[in-house]
């Protein structure tokens, strides 16, 4: 998380330097919005973020376009061996906080039930667009996944 919900910056040029070049290289899968990914590589388009990411080390990295001005929001995976996945999903009409956070807990979760980088990605991506389908209002502002529905439908189901 490089910003908070708001848009305000949360880093400073030091800390991004730090984690170009401490944090990044040991990680198995990044997860940056495209902002970030352009934050952290210096460049503007996704390929060219992803290559100098993962000449970090890095060995996977998936850039989420929600942020992205286009009709459906496109994700894109990047591997070190040169592989490339794109994933295109609906743009729900709302505004969300936590839907990062829900992805890369999902996709953390699969891969230690043994799941493979795509599977387990994409399995994770189908998840959070349902919390985020299925989002509540918490306060005045953005909607927050509802990273239970699936419990509170198997509870009306037996109703």
């Amino acid at each position: 998380v490089l910003a908070a919900g708001t848009g305000e910056p949360v880093t400073d040029a030091a800390l991004l330097n730090q984690m170009r070049n401490n944090l990044l290289g040991r990680c198995t899968l990044v997860t940056p919005n495209l902002p970030e990914a352009q934050s952290l590589s210096g460049f503007s388009k996704p390929d060219d973020c992803a290559r100098r990411l993962l000449d970090t080390g890095c060995r996977w990295l998936l850039i989420t376009g929600t942020h992205e001005d286009r009709e459906d929001v496109v994700n894109r995976l990047y591997g070190r061996d040169g592989s490339r996945r794109e994933w295109s999903w609906p743009r729900l009409p709302r505004v969300y906080h936590g839907s990062g956070c829900t992805l890369a807990s999902a996709i953390a979760a699969r891969l230690a039930r043994g799941m493979d980088m795509t599977d387990a990605i994409s399995d994770a991506q189908s998840y959070t667009w349902e919390t985020l389908k299925h989002a509540w209002r918490t306060g005045r502002c953005q909607l927050t996944p509802n990273r239970l529905f699936a419990l509170e439908s198997t509870r009306r189901k037996k109703k």
